[in-house]
């Protein structure tokens, strides 16, 4: 807050709901708050500026569907600049509510601040790892499950939570209707879909051929990442390449792994579980 710096983020401003969301929106994003204000200090909000922070650690934007325009459907994800060169790499599979590079908006807003609340400090403990057999750290992916409703007019991806605060002609307007074909990207309308994508087009065309996978997955991430490997043609092509996998906040039961290999591959190999 302009008036009491030490203040944390307040939502509840007023009983309207949109005033509200539409404030939160302007504080979290960037779109609004250069609508509001031109050229002036509110056009790098929190959302901007957390890209800005993992640019600047040598991850670079791609858009999916590989090859796509900027002003064409797509979904953004983050990738090492020099990906194809590492030999060991960790794809980060999050939850499907947050902003590409977004852990928690409460943490960017509280104590934590902006490297704890996102993938900053997590970018940058992988990159002080060092392996035995080399000195380079390991690549990194950072999927987009959240951002994956295509508003045409911004010509940009949003989360779900965006979409209802996207600029209206007045308060009391309705949200936008929300077309499953029109605002969604192919092959990542949803977050099975996108996962599907990231293993079976991002992987072997921007890695190595030989670089092994680590996988991290959160939530509905760490759901969907055993849905895909628990088939039977996706785990034979990802198992070769699968060193480790840790599921966070997992909500899959044991019977739902049916594919016996992966199920023995679980058993012996180590595997991070937190619920």
């Amino acid at each position: 807050m302009i008036t009491n710096p030490r203040a944390y983020f307040n939502f509840f401003l007023t009983k309207n709901d949109r005033h509200n969301s539409v404030q939160r929106e302007a504080m979290n994003g960037e779109f609004l708050a250069s609508c509001l204000s031109s050229g002036s200090q509110l056009v790098g909000c929190l959302r901007e500026e957390v890209l800005d922070r993992l640019h600047n650690l040598d991850l670079e934007t791609v858009r999916l569907p590989l090859g796509a325009e900027e002003t064409e459907p797509h979904i953004p994800i983050l990738v090492t600049s020099n990906i194809f060169e590492k030999q060991r790499v960790i794809i980060l599979f999050y939850e499907h509510t947050q902003d590409l590079g977004v852990f928690a908006y409460r943490i960017i807003g509280g104590r934590g601040g902006i490297n704890a609340g996102s993938a900053v400090d997590f970018v940058k403990y992988i990159q002080n790892l060092r392996g035995t057999n080399s000195e380079d750290s390991p690549g990194i992916i950072i999927a987009n499950l959240g951002q994956l409703r295509w508003w045409r007019r911004g010509k940009k991806a949003v989360t779900h939570t965006t979409w209802f605060s996207l600029p209206q002609k007045s308060a009391v307007s309705g949200a936008y209707r929300f077309d499953v074909l029109k605002n969604t990207v192919p092959e990542n309308r949803n977050t099975a879909e996108h996962v599907a994508y990231i293993f079976d087009h991002v992987v072997p065309n921007l890695l190595a051929p030989d670089a092994m996978l680590e996988v991290i997955g959160v939530s509905v991430g760490a759901v969907e990442v055993v849905d895909f490997l628990n088939k039977p043609q996706n785990w034979a092509i990802i198992e070769p390449r699968l060193t480790a996998l840790a599921l966070i906040a997992t909500f899959h039961r044991r019977d739902d792994i049916s594919t016996q290999w992966f199920a023995d591959w679980l058993r012996k190999v180590r595997v991070g579980f937190s619920f």
